[in-house]
Protein backbone atom coordinates (compact mmCIF):
# COMPACT_ATOMS: atom_id res chain seq x y z
CA UNK A 1 0.00 0.00 0.00
CA UNK A 2 1.39 3.43 -0.92
CA UNK A 3 1.05 6.27 1.54
CA UNK A 4 1.56 10.00 1.41
CA UNK A 5 4.35 10.53 3.89
CA UNK A 6 3.59 14.19 4.31
CA UNK A 7 0.35 13.20 6.00
CA UNK A 8 1.76 10.25 7.89
CA UNK A 9 1.56 11.63 11.38
CA UNK A 10 -1.84 13.17 10.76
CA UNK A 11 -3.29 9.81 9.81
CA UNK A 12 -1.79 7.56 12.42
CA UNK A 13 -3.03 7.65 15.98
CA UNK A 14 -0.57 9.01 18.49
CA UNK A 15 -0.31 5.64 20.18
CA UNK A 16 1.42 4.12 17.16
CA UNK A 17 4.31 6.49 17.74
CA UNK A 18 4.94 5.02 21.17
CA UNK A 19 7.28 2.16 20.50
CA UNK A 20 6.83 -1.18 22.14
CA UNK A 21 9.82 -2.52 24.03
CA UNK A 22 8.46 -6.04 24.28
CA UNK A 23 11.13 -7.94 22.41
CA UNK A 24 9.73 -11.41 22.98
CA UNK A 25 8.91 -13.49 19.94
CA UNK A 26 5.32 -14.73 19.75
CA UNK A 27 4.98 -18.26 20.98
CA UNK A 28 3.66 -19.70 17.74
CA UNK A 29 6.05 -20.69 14.97
CA UNK A 30 6.13 -18.93 11.61
CA UNK A 31 4.37 -21.92 10.04
CA UNK A 32 1.13 -21.05 11.82
CA UNK A 33 1.38 -17.29 11.57
CA UNK A 34 -1.45 -15.75 9.58
CA UNK A 35 -1.08 -13.23 6.79
CA UNK A 36 -2.06 -9.71 7.79
CA UNK A 37 -2.95 -7.22 5.07
CA UNK A 38 -5.89 -5.26 3.73
CA UNK A 39 -7.38 -8.30 1.99
CA UNK A 40 -7.35 -10.63 4.98
CA UNK A 41 -8.80 -7.92 7.21
CA UNK A 42 -11.63 -7.20 4.81
CA UNK A 43 -12.32 -10.92 4.45
CA UNK A 44 -12.63 -11.27 8.21
CA UNK A 45 -14.53 -7.97 8.45
CA UNK A 46 -12.10 -6.81 11.11
CA UNK A 47 -9.60 -3.99 11.25
CA UNK A 48 -6.54 -4.14 13.46
CA UNK A 49 -4.14 -1.26 13.94
CA UNK A 50 -0.97 -1.70 11.93
CA UNK A 51 1.69 -2.77 14.39
CA UNK A 52 4.70 -0.51 14.80
CA UNK A 53 8.04 -2.08 15.59
CA UNK A 54 11.37 -0.36 15.06
CA UNK A 55 14.14 -2.76 14.05
CA UNK A 56 17.50 -1.27 14.96
CA UNK A 57 20.18 -1.31 12.27
CA UNK A 58 22.37 -3.37 14.60
CA UNK A 59 19.77 -6.15 14.38
CA UNK A 60 19.41 -5.83 10.61
CA UNK A 61 23.17 -6.26 10.15
CA UNK A 62 22.92 -9.64 11.87
CA UNK A 63 20.36 -10.97 9.41
CA UNK A 64 21.79 -13.06 6.59
CA UNK A 65 20.35 -14.06 3.25
CA UNK A 66 19.29 -17.68 3.29
CA UNK A 67 17.65 -17.46 6.71
CA UNK A 68 14.17 -18.85 7.29
CA UNK A 69 11.33 -16.64 8.44
CA UNK A 70 11.60 -18.01 11.97
CA UNK A 71 15.34 -17.35 12.07
CA UNK A 72 14.74 -13.74 11.05
CA UNK A 73 12.29 -13.30 13.94
CA UNK A 74 14.78 -14.83 16.35
CA UNK A 75 17.43 -12.26 15.36
CA UNK A 76 15.00 -9.35 15.50
CA UNK A 77 13.53 -10.51 18.80
CA UNK A 78 9.96 -10.04 17.62
CA UNK A 79 7.49 -10.99 14.91
CA UNK A 80 5.37 -7.86 15.31
CA UNK A 81 5.24 -7.41 11.55
CA UNK A 82 3.11 -4.71 9.97
CA UNK A 83 2.01 -6.86 7.03
CA UNK A 84 2.58 -10.40 5.80
CA UNK A 85 1.83 -11.80 2.34
CA UNK A 86 2.16 -15.49 1.45
CA UNK A 87 1.68 -15.71 -2.33
CA UNK A 88 -0.19 -18.63 -3.89
CA UNK A 89 1.77 -18.03 -7.09
CA UNK A 90 5.31 -16.73 -7.50
CA UNK A 91 5.56 -12.93 -7.71
CA UNK A 92 8.20 -11.61 -10.10
CA UNK A 93 8.81 -8.62 -7.84
CA UNK A 94 10.05 -5.37 -9.35
CA UNK A 95 12.56 -3.80 -6.99
CA UNK A 96 13.74 -1.11 -9.39
CA UNK A 97 14.48 -0.60 -13.06
CA UNK A 98 15.97 -3.79 -14.55
CA UNK A 99 15.94 -5.67 -11.23
CA UNK A 100 13.34 -8.34 -10.43
CA UNK A 101 13.35 -11.22 -7.94
CA UNK A 102 11.08 -14.26 -7.41
CA UNK A 103 9.03 -14.00 -4.22
CA UNK A 104 6.75 -16.46 -2.43
CA UNK A 105 6.44 -14.52 0.84
CA UNK A 106 6.88 -10.94 1.95
CA UNK A 107 7.04 -9.78 5.57
CA UNK A 108 7.22 -6.08 6.37
CA UNK A 109 8.03 -4.11 9.52
CA UNK A 110 7.73 -0.36 10.07
CA UNK A 111 8.61 1.66 13.12
CA UNK A 112 9.47 5.11 14.38
CA UNK A 113 11.63 6.80 16.95
CA UNK A 114 10.27 9.94 18.49
CA UNK A 115 11.25 12.88 20.64
CA UNK A 116 9.02 13.42 23.66
CA UNK A 117 8.52 17.03 24.73
CA UNK A 118 6.88 17.52 28.10
CA UNK A 119 4.47 20.45 28.18
CA UNK A 120 2.48 21.79 31.12
CA UNK A 121 -0.64 19.79 30.42
CA UNK A 122 0.41 17.24 27.79
CA UNK A 123 3.29 15.42 26.14
CA UNK A 124 4.17 16.08 22.51
CA UNK A 125 5.58 13.28 20.37
CA UNK A 126 7.65 14.47 17.41
CA UNK A 127 9.02 12.05 14.79
CA UNK A 128 12.79 11.76 14.69
CA UNK A 129 13.55 8.63 12.66
CA UNK A 130 11.60 6.13 10.58
CA UNK A 131 12.67 2.74 9.35
CA UNK A 132 10.67 0.39 7.14
CA UNK A 133 11.91 -3.07 6.20
CA UNK A 134 10.58 -5.75 3.86
CA UNK A 135 11.95 -9.29 3.95
CA UNK A 136 11.46 -11.15 0.66
CA UNK A 137 11.46 -14.95 0.79
CA UNK A 138 11.59 -17.49 -2.00
CA UNK A 139 10.77 -21.10 -1.17
CA UNK A 140 11.12 -20.33 2.57
CA UNK A 141 14.55 -18.68 2.30
CA UNK A 142 15.35 -14.97 2.61
CA UNK A 143 16.72 -13.64 -0.69
CA UNK A 144 16.44 -9.85 -0.36
CA UNK A 145 15.99 -7.15 2.29
CA UNK A 146 14.50 -3.78 1.34
CA UNK A 147 15.33 -0.97 3.78
CA UNK A 148 13.82 2.51 3.78
CA UNK A 149 15.64 4.51 6.48
CA UNK A 150 15.06 8.23 7.01
CA UNK A 151 15.93 10.76 9.68
CA UNK A 152 14.43 14.17 10.37
CA UNK A 153 16.90 17.06 10.53
CA UNK A 154 15.92 20.72 10.63
CA UNK A 155 12.30 19.79 9.88
CA UNK A 156 13.30 17.91 6.72
CA UNK A 157 13.36 14.16 6.11
CA UNK A 158 16.79 12.95 4.97
CA UNK A 159 17.25 9.60 3.23
CA UNK A 160 20.03 7.68 4.97
CA UNK A 161 22.65 5.82 2.94
CA UNK A 162 22.11 2.54 4.78
CA UNK A 163 18.83 2.23 2.90
CA UNK A 164 18.79 -0.61 0.37
CA UNK A 165 19.88 -0.32 -3.25
CA UNK A 166 16.36 -0.21 -4.68
CA UNK A 167 15.22 2.58 -2.38
CA UNK A 168 18.35 4.68 -2.96
CA UNK A 169 18.02 4.24 -6.72
CA UNK A 170 14.48 5.56 -6.71
CA UNK A 171 15.40 8.49 -4.46
CA UNK A 172 18.40 9.50 -6.57
CA UNK A 173 17.09 8.92 -10.11
CA UNK A 174 14.49 10.92 -11.98
CA UNK A 175 14.65 9.45 -15.46
CA UNK A 176 10.97 9.00 -16.20
CA UNK A 177 10.82 5.56 -14.57
CA UNK A 178 9.86 6.67 -11.10
CA UNK A 179 8.96 3.84 -8.72
CA UNK A 180 6.32 4.43 -6.07
CA UNK A 181 7.90 4.36 -2.60
CA UNK A 182 6.01 3.29 0.49
CA UNK A 183 7.21 2.96 4.06
CA UNK A 184 8.75 -0.46 3.45
CA UNK A 185 10.17 -0.33 -0.07
CA UNK A 186 9.22 0.21 -3.70
CA UNK A 187 6.13 -0.91 -5.61
CA UNK A 188 4.22 -2.05 -2.54
CA UNK A 189 0.89 -1.33 -4.21
CA UNK A 190 1.69 -3.71 -7.06
CA UNK A 191 2.83 -6.40 -4.62
CA UNK A 192 -0.42 -6.05 -2.68
CA UNK A 193 -2.70 -6.18 -5.72
CA UNK A 194 -0.91 -9.26 -7.05
CA UNK A 195 -1.48 -10.97 -3.70
CA UNK A 196 -5.17 -10.12 -3.90
CA UNK A 197 -5.38 -11.55 -7.42
CA UNK A 198 -3.49 -14.84 -6.98
CA UNK A 199 -4.90 -15.50 -3.49
CA UNK A 200 -8.50 -15.14 -4.59
CA UNK A 201 -9.45 -11.79 -3.10
CA UNK A 202 -9.71 -10.03 -6.48
CA UNK A 203 -11.54 -11.40 -9.50
CA UNK A 204 -10.35 -11.00 -13.09
CA UNK A 205 -12.82 -9.85 -15.74
CA UNK A 206 -12.63 -8.57 -19.31
CA UNK A 207 -14.44 -5.80 -21.15
CA UNK A 208 -15.88 -6.26 -24.64
CA UNK A 209 -12.71 -4.79 -26.12
CA UNK A 210 -10.57 -7.36 -24.32
CA UNK A 211 -9.28 -4.99 -21.65
CA UNK A 212 -8.72 -6.72 -18.32
CA UNK A 213 -10.02 -5.35 -15.04
CA UNK A 214 -10.49 -6.57 -11.47
CA UNK A 215 -13.33 -6.65 -8.97
CA UNK A 216 -13.24 -7.31 -5.19
CA UNK A 217 -14.37 -10.79 -4.12
CA UNK A 218 -14.37 -9.90 -0.42
CA UNK A 219 -16.53 -7.47 1.55
CA UNK A 220 -15.53 -3.84 1.11
CA UNK A 221 -14.28 -2.16 4.25
CA UNK A 222 -16.56 0.22 6.10
CA UNK A 223 -13.82 1.04 8.60
CA UNK A 224 -11.73 3.37 6.47
CA UNK A 225 -12.45 6.71 4.87
CA UNK A 226 -11.10 5.35 1.56
CA UNK A 227 -11.71 1.79 0.47
CA UNK A 228 -8.32 0.70 -0.81
CA UNK A 229 -9.67 -2.47 -2.41
CA UNK A 230 -11.70 -0.38 -4.80
CA UNK A 231 -8.65 1.80 -5.43
CA UNK A 232 -6.48 -1.23 -6.23
CA UNK A 233 -9.04 -2.40 -8.77
CA UNK A 234 -8.85 0.94 -10.57
CA UNK A 235 -5.06 1.24 -10.72
CA UNK A 236 -2.70 -0.67 -12.99
CA UNK A 237 0.63 -1.79 -11.53
CA UNK A 238 3.97 -3.02 -12.86
CA UNK A 239 3.00 -6.67 -13.37
CA UNK A 240 0.04 -5.60 -15.52
CA UNK A 241 2.19 -3.62 -17.99
CA UNK A 242 2.19 -4.89 -21.61
CA UNK A 243 6.00 -5.11 -21.63
CA UNK A 244 6.26 -6.85 -18.22
CA UNK A 245 7.33 -10.21 -19.65
CA UNK A 246 9.84 -8.54 -21.94
CA UNK A 247 11.33 -6.65 -19.00
CA UNK A 248 11.64 -9.86 -16.99
CA UNK A 249 13.63 -11.50 -19.78
CA UNK A 250 15.90 -8.48 -20.29
CA UNK A 251 16.58 -8.09 -16.56
CA UNK A 252 17.96 -11.60 -16.09
CA UNK A 253 15.05 -12.57 -13.83
CA UNK A 254 14.61 -16.02 -15.35
CA UNK A 255 18.32 -16.82 -15.02
CA UNK A 256 18.19 -15.84 -11.34
CA UNK A 257 15.07 -17.90 -10.76
CA UNK A 258 16.57 -20.91 -12.52
CA UNK A 259 19.68 -20.72 -10.32
CA UNK A 260 17.61 -20.50 -7.15
CA UNK A 261 15.37 -23.38 -8.28
CA UNK A 262 18.46 -25.53 -8.95
CA UNK A 263 19.88 -24.72 -5.51
CA UNK A 264 16.54 -25.61 -3.93
CA UNK A 265 16.40 -28.93 -5.79
CA UNK A 266 20.01 -29.84 -4.95
CA UNK A 267 19.88 -28.44 -1.40
CA UNK A 268 22.77 -26.10 -2.14
CA UNK A 269 23.21 -22.32 -1.76
CA UNK A 270 20.58 -20.86 0.57
CA UNK A 271 19.07 -24.34 1.02
CA UNK A 272 22.29 -26.13 2.01
CA UNK A 273 22.31 -27.87 5.36
CA UNK A 274 23.86 -25.69 8.03
CA UNK A 275 26.72 -27.01 10.08
CA UNK A 276 25.88 -27.65 13.72
CA UNK A 277 28.52 -26.16 16.00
Amino acid sequence: MIYNRNNLFLRLPCLILILSFDCSVRSQSSSVLKDINIFTQNMEKTHTSRLSYFIGMDKLRQIELGMTEEEVYQVIGSNRFTTRHSYNQILAKRLMKKKYIPVTKKVSFSGFRTIIEQREDFSKYSPKEELGVSFYFYLERLIYIAINHREKKDSKWIQLQDSSEDVLYVVNHDDGTEEPIGYVGTNAGGDEKYYGFVNGYLGEKFKNNGERYFVPLVPLSKLRAIDFLSEYCKKSFYWEAPDYETELKKSGYYKLKAKLDKDYENKTGYWAEKAIN
